[in-house]
């Protein structure tokens, strides 16, 4: 099991699991774990690899669906819009110090947000049950009363 001794979403230091202002940010205030139930490689890693990329969202790195459910972060099951993008370790062996990735996608927008104060998607890590972290992020195409947002196309100058 993950332990931590900083919020993994806020990195603010004395806490073992998400801060309070952590679980306001990035799940509605709910109460989550850190860590999930399985692995990406057990045997329910399976139902993973059926889900990457399902959703219809660019760039090269693989994305899973996710939804929030009884404290649990869970795989979106077939038929239900999820509220949440993973972002495991990368499979692809060849990339150099991919293990590294979701930690610094997450570090990355924490900069951009606590530092030079930018708006950007709430964020944070979690991690599987064999500790491999992964980034998970709320998705900001819905409302909390579950309507879709429509997202305006902006074409490059």
């Amino acid at each position: 099991m993950k332990t931590t001794d900083v919020c993994p979403g806020t990195l603010a230091s004395g806490f073992n699991t998400y801060s309070p202002l952590c679980l306001r940010k990035v799940f509605e205030g709910k109460k989550v774990s850190h860590i999930m139930d399985f692995s990406i490689n057990d045997d329910t890693g399976g139902e993973i690899v059926a889900s990457v990329n399902k959703i219809s969202i660019s760039g090269v790195q693989e994305k899973i669906s996710a939804i929030i459910k009884k404290g649990k972060i869970i795989i979106t099951p077939a038929g239900e819009t999820g509220r949440y993008i993973i972002k495991p370790v990368p499979e692809y062996r060849n990339l150099r110090f991919r293990h590294n990735i979701p930690a610094n996608e997450h570090l990355t927008m924490q900069i951009a947000s606590q530092v030079y104060k930018i708006n950007t998607a709430a964020n944070a890590l979690a991690f599987f049950a064999d500790g491999s972290p992964f980034y998970i992020t709320k998705r900001f195409d819905y409302k909390a009363d579950g309507s879709k947002i429509k997202q305006v196309q902006r074409s490059a100058k």
